[in-house]
C-alpha cells in the first residue's frame, strides 16, 4: 500500500499507472496536507511525495509525517525534476530516505521500491517498449515535430492509450501556461509562478516533449533564482515560441479544436489577488 502525494494531475496518472502495473494499491493526495492527513489515519508501506506542492510541500509533510514515532522508519521517497546531489542531500537530511528523479524512469523506480518494501515491484514487461497490456500503437497515434513519443511511450510504461490521453490533456491544460505565469508574476506570486513553470517542465518531460521541457526548465530556473524581469521576460518569450506552435502541432495531430479564447473583460488586480 502506497501513499502518492503529488498535486500535479498528469504525474499522479504516470506515477500510479507504474505502480498498479506492479500490484501495488495507490492512495492519492493532491497536496502535502492532505497526505499528512492520510498517512496518520491509515496504514502504509512506503509515502512517495513530491517536494514542490500547495498548501504544504513534501519536505513539509514529511516534518509533520516524521513527528510521530510510529512513522520513523516508514520509507518515505521525495519525487523531484531537481536530480542533483545536492538536492539528494537536500531530502536526506530533511528526514526522507531518498529521492526519484522526474520524469520517471520505469525501471529505476521499480528497482529504487523494490529495495524498500515488503511487496518487490517488478515491471511488467520491458518498459523499454509497449507491454503485453498494452495495445498497438493505434491508427491516429500523433507523429508530432518536437515529440520523442518513444521515450514518452516509455515513460508511462508502454501504455498507448494513456500516452494519447495525456497529450489530449497536456494540449488542452496548458495553452495558456505562458500568460498564467506572466499573470502570476504581475501580481508578485512568484512561488505561484515557479510552480506553473515546474509543471509544464515535468509534464513536457514525461511526455517527451524535450524542446518544450528545455524551456519550461529555464524559466524555472529563473525564477527559483530570483531573476530580475529583463532576465526572465526573454526566457518566457522563448518558451511561447517553443511552446505555442508545438500546442498547434499537437492539437492538429490529435484532430482537436483550437482552445476557447481568454476573457478580456477587465479586472481588478486587489480582486484577483
Amino acid at each position: 500500500r502506497y501513499l502518492l502525494g503529488e498535486d500535479n494531475l498528469f504525474n499522479r496518472q504516470i506515477a500510479k499507472s507504474f505502480l498498479t502495473q506492479a500490484d501495488v494499491q495507490v492512495t492519492e493526495a493532491e497536496h502535502g496536507a492532505r497526505a499528512v492527513e492520510l498517512a496518520r489515519r491509515q496504514e502504509f508501506d512506503l509515502i512517495l511525495v513530491d517536494v514542490q506542492m500547495p498548501v504544504m510541500d513534501g519536505h513539509q509533510a514529511t516534518a509533520k509525517i516524521r513527528s510521530d514515532p510510529r512513522f520513523t522508519a516508514l520509507p518515505i521517497y521525495a519525487m523531484t525534476a531537481h536530480a542533483t546531489l545536492e538536492e539528494r542531500d537536500f531530502c536526506l537530511a530533511n528526514g526522507m530516505s531518498g529521492h526519484i528523479a522526474k520524469p520517471i524512469d520505469p525501471a529505476l523506480l521499480y528497482d529504487t521500491l523494490s529495495k524498500v518494501t515488503r511487496h518487490v515491484p517488478q515491471a511488467v514487461g520491458d518498459t523499454s517498449a509497449p507491454t503485453e497490456a498494452a495495445v498497438a500503437a493505434p491508427a491516429d497515434f500523433p507523429a508530432v515535430e518536437g515529440v520523442d513519443s518513444a521515450d514518452g511511450l516509455r515513460r508511462v510504461g508502454g501504455n498507448n492509450k494513456l500516452y494519447v490521453k495525456l497529450l489530449r490533456q497536456f494540449a488542452s491544460q496548458q495553452a495558456d501556461a505562458v500568460g498564467q505565469i506572466r499573470a502570476a508574476l504581475a501580481t508578485k506570486d512568484t512561488e505561484g509562478a515557479t510552480r506553473l513553470a515546474h509543471t509544464l517542465n515535468g509534464v513536457a518531460g514525461n511526455l517527451g516533449a524535450g524542446p518544450v521541457q528545455t524551456a519550461a526548465a529555464a524559466v524555472e530556473q529563473l525564477l527559483r533564482d530570483g531573476s530580475p524581469a529583463d532576465a526572465t521576460n526573454p526566457a518566457l518569450e522563448q518558451l511561447a515560441v517553443v511552446l505555442d506552435p508545438f500546442l498547434a502541432r499537437l492539437r492538429a495531430a490529435l484532430a482537436m479544436g483550437a482552445p476557447a479564447p481568454a476573457a478580456t473583460a477587465a479586472v481588478d488586480p486587489a480582486q484577483i489577488r
